[in-house]
């Protein structure tokens, strides 16, 4: 947020300095006026980078390192979260979770999103590790542990 506040201030001032370098015809300035845009156009680079770039690579790792069979210890109940990007769950009565569908990771807070064969959203799942640092998903208020 704060970037791209500097990035508009910088090019409101670039536009500014280019209009005034314009009605005074001073080659030096107008050259002056015209190197004052590489600021917004570094920020604004900037922004592109961070979020085209490094957010996409970090939720692929994610996904990733999330990919694998969750177990609910209670019910024997499974959920198995694949790379692809796509999941397979046995039936759970409490939840209203269809058997298969698609999940991705960067959603609210870092949780995930599953969604139904048709595109609708519907869970936003909470993931973490325990203290062993075994890796879990939270539907609701049943917890999952990776098996494998």
């Amino acid at each position: 947020m704060l970037l791209i506040l500097l990035g508009g201030i910088f090019l409101l001032f670039s536009v500014i300095f280019i209009l005034y370098a314009l009605i005074r015809r001073n080659k030096k300035t107008i050259k002056n006026s015209f190197y004052s845009l590489s600021i917004p156009v570094f920020i604004f680079s900037l922004i592109f980078f961070w979020y085209g770039v490094m957010i996409p690579i970090f939720n692929n790792n994610e996904m990733k390192n999330y990919s694998g069979t969750y177990i609910n210890e209670n019910s024997n109940l499974k959920i198995i979260l694949k790379e692809d990007g796509t999941f397979i769950a046995d039936s759970i009565p409490r939840l209203e979770l269809t058997k298969i569908g698609t999940w991705k990771t960067g959603g609210i807070d870092g949780m995930f999103e599953f969604y139904n064969t048709q595109g609708h959203l519907i869970y936003y799942v909470n993931n973490g590790q325990n203290t062993d640092g075994v890796l879990s998903i939270t539907i609701s208020t049943e917890s999952f542990y990776k098996k494998d």
